[in-house]
């Protein structure tokens, strides 16, 4: 705030210290945990650590990454989980990123008495996508999906100032806003294995299931 205020408003702060934050967080065991709370519905949540935002060209990879695994009705955990099997009422892949630490969160909806058996489905997809990795067709799609998704966002002029602003606080400049699709459009299968392979490993995954 202070570089902004000098740089935009003409002020001169004699205050120059930069404090860098880092996240406290260490990796914990076990690293598989069931609450038994006797609802009608399981929930599973199942994550791991991931490309921080400093690292840019893995922060969108990744990001096209999330999609693919659970951002809409043609992604892997939705076919396999609730189109496929029939055990989830809803799935989903998510990623977040700071400066210096990120992380992945995938969720499944069940009944609590298939709870065992969607959570190796869930496994069974990570373990395919490592394997075998994403196909080119797959990612044609997704990039497509993500940049109209994208041109819809923008018309929010809410949404734009949200984006650009937490842009900012991460370092980011407005050309890194302005370039989004040309971003997701960059991105090819080797670097999406490659966060597949780095990131989707078992001794990467944190479960919590509360059933």
């Amino acid at each position: 705030m202070l570089d902004y205020a000098n740089k935009y408003f003409g002020t001169k702060l004699n205050y120059s210290d930069k404090r860098e934050f880092h996240p406290v967080y260490e990796k914990r065991s076990p690293k598989l945990y069931r609450d038994y709370q006797h609802i009608d519905q399981a929930i599973i949540y199942c994550g791991g650590y991931a490309s921080p935002a400093s690292n840019r060209e893995e922060n969108t990879a990744f990001y096209v990454l999330s999609h693919l695994m659970g951002g809409d009705l043609t992604s892997r955990l939705y076919w396999t989980l609730r189109e496929n099997n029939g055990y989830a009422y809803q799935t989903g892949f998510d990623f977040s990123s700071i400066q210096d630490l990120g992380f992945w969160n995938s969720y499944v909806l069940c009944d609590p008495d298939q709870y065992m058996d969607s959570l190796k489905a869930l496994r069974s997809v990570f373990a395919e996508t490592i394997a075998k990795g994403f196909e080119e067709e797959e990612l044609k799609r997704g990039k497509t999906y993500l940049c109209a998704l994208a041109k819809m966002d923008n018309e929010s002029a809410s949404f734009r100032a949200a984006a650009i602003s937490n842009l900012l606080c991460l370092g980011y400049g407005l050309d890194y806003f302005l370039s989004r699709e040309e971003r997701i459009n960059s991105i090819d299968i080797d670097i999406l294995n490659h966060l597949a392979r780095k990131y989707l490993q078992p001794d990467n995954q944190y479960t919590y299931v509360m059933v």
